[in-house]
């Protein structure tokens, strides 16, 4: 039997927002969503400005509610090769949100935008 995956707009994209933030979060190699001015405007500022969780930081949707597309702004681990870990986050995205919510990515677009480096030897508490 199917499931019901009826969502009200805003929930859909609050949805595909949170599916597709813990994926991204979970993938390895990926130290951060960027919350800078290039992790797209739109829905970031105005669920900021007013006060909501800010749950569209590091992505923008356009597309249509059947087939949205996500730009997804990254920050990376040090010592990983970049597209590898691209790669392996618009696979799992899009598998995690066809899996949990039935919908298909019509793009998973990435855009690295830094590369976050350990600390010095002997820095690591500080």
């Amino acid at each position: 039997m199917a499931e019901d995956r009826s969502f009200e707009r805003e929930d859909l994209w609050e949805s595909l927002a949170r599916c597709i933030s813990e994926t991204a979060l979970r993938t390895t190699g990926v130290s951060s969503l960027s919350v800078g001015l290039g992790a797209g405007l739109g829905r970031n500022i105005s669920s900021n400005v007013m006060g909501r969780d800010p749950v569209y930081s590091g992505m923008h949707f356009s597309g249509s509610e059947e087939q949205p597309v996500v730009d997804l702004y990254l920050v990376v681990e040090y010592g990983l090769p970049i597209p590898s870990v691209a790669w392996d986050v618009q696979n799992n995205v899009r598998d995690a949100v066809q899996e949990q919510l039935g919908v298909s990515m019509k793009a998973v677009n990435i855009h690295i935008q830094g590369v976050r480096t350990p600390p010095p030897v002997g820095q690591e508490g500080k």
